[in-house]
């Protein structure tokens, strides 16, 4: 019987091997995924400018006001938008990551096609956020701004819920495209 790519891979890597390269590659993602993040956090202000574009408009009217409600509501939205940012930055390198420990396990045929989705799956994402961030937010909040005027009343939204529900958007418009 003649051996393939599977089976020699098999019986040369134990399932201790296995676990260790995976445990491997978890703590380099770990580390990188850290330092992203520190950096993140020291420049969050232009991560929370950036978010905050698509508003600004309305914020500078006085249509809308972004406001905190709570002690801790500026620094947790911080760190989650932080920890957001990192985890989007560091994708590619856990992508790779991951890529490097299934890879080996894998037929040539298997290999090709699983990059090529790799590849795809995020340049639609890209996409997809692209779209949320430059067509849908101007339309969304242009509406939702508009019942302030309507009503007679001012819109002050919590700098927590819109950093949720852009980051909600942005994750599943990315997901979907």
């Amino acid at each position: 019987m003649a051996t393939t790519d599977r089976d020699t891979v098999e019986t040369t890597y134990p399932l201790m091997h296995h676990l260790t390269e995976l445990r491997k590659r978890v703590v380099y993602v770990a580390i990188f995924w850290t330092l992203i993040f520190c950096l993140c956090y020291w420049q969050n202000v232009y991560i929370k400018n950036f978010i905050t574009n698509p508003v600004e408009p309305y914020v500078k009217s006085g249509a809308i006001i972004l406001t905190t409600l709570a002690p801790l509501e500026a620094f947790l939205a911080s760190l989650t938008m932080s920890m957001l940012a990192a985890l989007f930055f560091s994708m590619p390198f856990i992508l790779y990551q991951g890529w490097k420990f299934v890879a080996p396990g894998l037929y040539k045929e298997e290999r090709r096609y699983l990059l090529g989705f790799v590849i795809s799956a995020t340049f639609l994402f890209l996409a997809g956020a692209a779209f949320v961030y430059n067509f849908v937010f101007p339309l969304g909040f242009k509406f939702f701004a508009s019942f302030g005027d309507k009503w007679g009343i001012s819109n002050t939204w919590s700098l927590a819920k819109y950093f949720s529900l852009v980051m909600k958007l942005i994750m599943a418009f990315g997901l979907a495209f």
